[in-house]
């Protein structure tokens, strides 16, 4: 998945006589895409999102490692809804719901007691990936408005369950 998208960025980065489609390493593609402006400005940033815990680590800054967290997060899922749209073309109003299922998983767990993040981690991506499959499985025999209705249906489901946990 990765390499077709260096080979397509060094192919753009560099004149075609430089480098050949089949000739193309994944690292010569790589510094190839970080000589454009925009590319060493995404090196950079991603940089500094790296050493970010270690930094704030260092200065005792818990503050700004829960904004760094939280910025990753957000980024996610709007990756997960730019990738939805744009290459599969369908709208959802369903697909926070993940999140909200693995954030619940994590947060059951912690009720109990179970303060691990190496437990807790993956415990969330399997709850949220066993509804996924389960949703995927119903939604994506629609198209068009009926699969916005039936995300929608499905997010409201998942909001009443969870309201009506949080009751007990």
């Amino acid at each position: 998945m990765l390499l077709p998208i260096l080979r397509d960025a060094a192919l753009r980065a560099a004149p075609q006589d430089e480098v050949k489609l089949d000739t193309c390493s994944p690292m010569s593609a790589l510094f190839a895409s970080l000589r454009t402006p925009q590319g060493l400005a995404t090196g950079l940033v991603l940089l500094i999102l790296a050493v970010l815990p270690l930094l704030t680590q260092a200065f005792d800054q818990r503050y700004l490692l829960s904004i760094g967290t939280r910025i990753v997060i957000w980024a996610i899922a709007a990756i997960s809804l730019n990738m939805i749209l744009g290459y599969g073309g369908l709208v959802s109003f369903g697909h926070a719901v993940f999140f909200g299922i693995g954030g619940y998983a994590v947060g059951i767990l912690a009720a109990h007691g179970i303060q691990n993040g190496w437990i807790q981690w993956p415990v969330g991506v399997v709850a949220a990936t066993l509804w996924a499959a389960l949703i995927g499985a119903l939604s994506l025999r629609t198209r068009g408005l009926y699969f916005i209705m039936i995300t929608l249906a499905f997010a409201q489901l998942v909001y009443y369950v969870g309201g009506g946990l949080e009751d007990r």
